[in-house]
């Protein structure tokens, strides 16, 4: 079973060759989910690569970014700083415990990809949005 976590704006996230590709959430194994250590540390990688993509840095593993010449690298000052805007003001996100109405066609790996079923979740009454 999944579980699905909407975000409150569209995020870019880098998939293939720096191509970005638009989600609106991600569709991810609940079992993993609830009993990861490291889930809401994920929730963050998300949303803070999203960001960096968005102020035009590029990577290859995630790991290392660069943009005209200037690189950083996850964890480091730069990291935390997009970390922080984030934290402050970025993409909001809610989790919405039954997605049984995801389909194949819905999701990009592990991205929810489907406009009209996320714009039609919004629109729920009860979301509880989360920084």
């Amino acid at each position: 079973m999944k579980i699905l976590i909407v975000f409150n704006d569209v995020l870019g996230l880098p998939v293939e060759k720096n191509e970005i590709l638009q989600t609106y959430g991600l569709a991810l194994d609940k079992e993993k989910w609830n009993t990861s250590p490291y889930r809401w540390e994920y929730l963050c990688y998300v949303r803070v690569v999203s960001r960096i993509c968005k102020d035009g840095f590029k990577s290859e593993d995630g790991m290392e970014f660069e943009k005209d010449g200037y690189k950083f690298y996850y964890g480091d000052l730069t990291w935390i700083s997009f970390e922080r805007t984030v934290e402050e003001c970025g993409v909001q996100y809610a989790i919405v415990e039954d997605c049984r109405k995801l389909e194949e066609g819905d999701c990009h790996g592990e991205y929810f990809t489907n406009k009209d079923k996320w714009e039609e979740i919004l629109k729920r009454e009860g979301l509880e949005w989360r920084r």
